[in-house]
């Protein structure tokens, strides 16, 4: 119509009115949609971004037919957690099932303000560990159960890409997927070397292999007499003194035990323990057996049953995120990121002891030595963050691991191992991760303090606590974070030794 009327009119003014308003009117008829464009383009890309884990996660449950769904927290809020829990398996069809299966997906940060809280995925558990005592103490006494067995596993996005056959593998063993299940009893176990166990457990260990003093395998006969199959490993460290009921023990550590990732050997780990306890009994015998087991894949209620009882809950351990690469700042076998490029096992060795140490160092990569040269230099967690962050690595946090023991019964033992005892252990079994660079230090003091009184996802970012108004005065974290871990452990000198120091605790 203003086309029109420009033709039309002759007044000279008229006509640049006009031409304005079409020229106006053009304008924005051309620019409005190419607006409306970029911003759905751009959403788009933001939304693709935030859900490409939690996709990738949910097309690989629709492909094994497992049925799944969006939690609508009302079991974990958001308080507990701002990633998405996805609810899997038979218990969605079937509302009567008594095992319910949550998946916590947890995306790898690449900003600071996609890190997940310190204690979120520690309290997670907690809470569902406490869910399942209070049903069990229920049904135990004749009272009402009010839910079924919970069991919550945090699936990270680093630990999915990066051992995505094993994780597979155990979701389908935990969800009914398809599996091979072994009986203990149709299998022989007896002592193997490190070039056996060590490829065994980088093939099917979440944690990969570590070094260790003995070393113990399942094997299953097949049809052919010649012919057997490795289906299980245990690892165990060499012996550890400890005081326990104000007597000398000797303490072995169960450092690494897994089955075929592809099944489970019903009683297998019962069968490792026996045979280990047996070889041993003519040498020096074994008092205890001490462990750790990861509690992203849930709390130790399985190992409870076979004689383990728990000592304590560790707090989160802090590791950081680069490239959707996961690196340790602590443990013996976090080597430096600059040490371990290549493939370490292609160099041509000629002592078997060297090639199986040297496949160690492939599954627990560090951060450059620059980089710990410069956290080595500082002194309090803010600057250790600041330092981290500089350099694109972001903190990520688990459940905590939690320490069991087990006491080996004797023909000569009669005490009564339910009973709670004064234990002293060595200060390797400390409750607290340690370690002599004072940047890393003050950032698992931090952890520790965060986590130390804060439960069910109350906790702040380890990131955002750079500010010092943003921390909680719950948290009682004001102070410098260098004596935090005497918030949550009480130190006592022991005679003995530096290389014997003992750590007491209860």
């Amino acid at each position: 119509k203003l086309g029109l009327l420009l033709c039309l009119d002759r007044t000279k003014k008229m006509r640049i009115t006009l031409l304005i308003w079409l020229v106006i009117l053009s304008v924005t008829l051309l620019v409005v949609p190419l607006h409306a464009f970029a911003i759905a383009t751009t959403t788009t890309a933001i939304t693709n971004k935030n859900i490409s884990y939690l996709q990738t996660i949910t097309n690989w449950l629709d492909k094994e037919e497992i049925p799944w769904q969006i939690h609508e927290h009302d079991l974990f809020s958001r308080k507990m957690t701002t990633q998405p829990v996805l609810e899997v398996g038979t218990s969605i069809s079937n509302k009567d099932n008594t095992h319910l299966y949550y998946l916590h997906i947890i995306k790898s940060p690449s900003d600071v303000s996609e890190c997940v809280e310190p204690s979120c995925a520690r309290d997670m558990t907690n809470y569902v560990q406490y869910i399942n005592n209070m049903n069990d103490r229920n049904a135990h006494n004749g009272g009402e159960v009010s839910m079924s067995k919970i069991s919550l596993i945090h699936l990270h996005e680093d630990v999915w890409r990066s051992k995505m056959d094993i994780v597979q593998n155990r979701l389908r063993v935990r969800l009914g997927g398809p599996s091979s299940r072994i009986y203990a009893r149709k299998t022989m176990a007896r002592r193997i070397d490190a070039n056996t166990a060590i490829p065994f457990l980088q093939h099917n260990h979440l944690w990969s292999a570590t070094k260790a003093r003995y070393y113990y395998g399942l094997y299953l006969p097949s049809k052919e007499e010649s012919d057997e199959i490795l289906v299980a490993v245990a690892t165990f460290s060499s012996k550890r003194n400890i005081l326990y009921n104000n007597e000398q023990r000797r303490c072995h550590e169960l450092l690494r035990f897994c089955t075929q990732s592809n099944g489970t050997v019903v009683g297998g780990i019962t069968k490792l323990i026996a045979a280990f306890v047996n070889d041993m009994y003519t040498k020096q015998p074994v008092d205890h057996i001490l462990t750790v087991i990861d509690r992203d894949w849930g709390s130790g209620g399985g190992w409870h049953s076979i004689g383990f009882d728990t000592l304590c809950v560790m707090a989160p351990l802090l590791m950081v995120i680069k490239s959707g690469v996961r690196r340790h700042l602590v443990g013996a076998m976090a080597a430096n990121d600059d040490n371990v490029q290549g493939d370490c096992s292609n160099s041509n060795k000629t002592n078997r002891r060297n090639k199986a140490s040297k496949q160690l160092t492939a599954g627990r990569p560090g951060i450059e030595t620059r980089v710990l040269d410069e956290l080595a230099h500082l002194g309090t967690h803010r600057e250790a963050l600041q330092c981290l962050e500089k350099h694109k690595f972001y903190p990520v946090y688990d459940a905590g691991v939690e320490r069991l023991l087990m006491s080996v019964p004797t023909k000569q033992s009669s005490e009564d191992n339910s009973s709670k005892v004064m234990c002293i252990v060595p200060s390797a079994y400390a409750p607290t991760y340690r370690t002599a660079n004072t940047g890393i230090s003050a950032l698992l003091g931090l952890v520790v303090a965060q986590t130390a009184s804060l439960m069910y996802g109350r906790s702040i970012s380890a990131m955002t606590a750079i500010t010092p108004s943003t921390v909680s005065c719950e948290a009682n974290i004001n102070k410098d974070s260098t004596a935090a871990q005497h918030d949550v452990a009480s130190w006592q000198s022991t005679r003995g030794t530096a290389r014997n120091a003992k750590l007491r605790y209860t």
